[in-house]
């Protein structure tokens, strides 16, 4: 049997807040594109599975610090856009 260890987490109470706090300012402009991410807590880390190691949560969240830093680097995979 497979197990997953953790699942991302798209938080649509985050891109809601968002979206209706920006609405009810007059500042929410439609046909543009709002980003959500690690940073602003868009994105994120869904429920872990209890057998995951702990050190492995804490190498988890020190990558998800670098990453907000901007100071990751390459795992191994290169992205093009």
């Amino acid at each position: 049997m497979t197990r997953a260890i953790c699942r991302p987490e798209y938080r649509s109470r985050t891109t809601e807040r968002v979206t209706v706090t920006q609405a009810a300012a007059g500042k929410f402009q439609g046909g543009t594109d709002l980003v959500f991410n690690l940073k602003n807590n868009g994105v994120g880390v869904g429920k872990i599975n209890p057998a995951v190691p702990k050190s492995w949560i804490t190498l988890m969240n020190s990558y998800k610090a670098k990453i907000i830093a901007g100071t990751a680097r390459s795992m191994g995979v290169d992205v093009e856009g």
